[in-house]
């Protein structure tokens, strides 16, 4: 029981300081989130992007494409096409409840004539039965990206001007504190 109650209290204060942390910033991959990449043939990478729990489904999927973006420029080319791109959500519901609380009490048991023991005893007082329900939700945006030069075909929906998409979304992007 004590072994639950401590991980119930690490879980919530973990999720707890990620909530107080703020959106994670745009950044490389690490605890609280960030961009990843693999590169799958030459021209194709699968780029990732995953928020903390303060972090809203739009600005993941807007770093998500940044970082298409800016993958696509640092190798010299000019635009990319969106082979797919999928966005999960991940929930964990914690429920805090009460704790019992209470206090040792003095018991004297008489067992026959001058015999007699006082024994400290816990006596449960419970909480008011109320409980606290918190649902942390996190997303995961991913995507493989191919990666073109020249001039971006016009009518696809599925290819990105990787210059424009730096222009546009650069200035809302939210960078680590000192980086």
């Amino acid at each position: 029981m004590k072994t639950k109650l401590v991980s119930v209290l690490a879980l919530s204060l973990s999720l707890g300081l990620a909530a107080c942390a703020g959106q994670t910033p745009y950044q490389p991959r690490s605890s609280e989130g960030g961009y990843s990449e693999q590169q799958l043939e030459s021209d194709r990478y699968r780029v990732t992007f995953a928020g903390n729990t303060s972090t809203p489904r739009d600005v993941v999927e807007n770093y998500l494409l940044y970082r298409a973006a800016e993958l696509t420029v640092d190798h010299g080319y000019d635009w990319f096409d969106m082979a797919g791109r999928n966005t999960r959500q991940s929930s964990q519901t914690v429920t805090f409840t009460d704790p019992p609380q209470g206090f040792y009490q003095p018991v004297t048991r008489y067992y026959g004539p001058g015999d007699y023991r006082t024994y400290l005893v816990w006596t449960p007082i419970f909480g008011t039965g109320g409980y606290d329900r918190q649902t942390y939700v996190r997303f995961t945006a991913s995507g493989e990206i191919v990666l073109h030069r020249g001039q971006k075909p016009e009518g696809d929906s599925l290819a990105f001007d990787a210059h424009q998409v730096m222009a546009n979304l650069g200035p809302t992007l939210k960078r680590p504190v000192g980086g």
